[in-house]
């Protein structure tokens, strides 16, 4: 998952652990909010079929030997 916030990449159940000092985790075990672990910011769950597309994205980002970070678009 994508920090909307710092853009910083996390696992979901980094953010869980992480989000246990929130006031909403005691009124309510699962608030629907994450929390990133480098920021602090909160934010919804990322939609499954986000994360579908993410995966396929990746893989055939993968499979074409281009990393997932690189940006093919170097201006000019």
């Amino acid at each position: 998952m994508k920090c909307a916030f710092c853009g910083k990449e996390f696992a979901e159940e980094t953010a869980i652990t992480n989000c246990t000092g929130c006031a909403l985790h005691w009124l309510r075990k699962d608030c629907g909010l994450l929390c990133c672990p480098h920021c602090g910011y909160a934010m919804p769950r990322e939609p499954r079929f986000i994360q579908k597309l993410r995966t396929r994205w990746e893989k055939s980002d993968h499979a074409r030997g281009k990393s997932p970070t690189t940006n093919s678009n170097t201006g000019g």
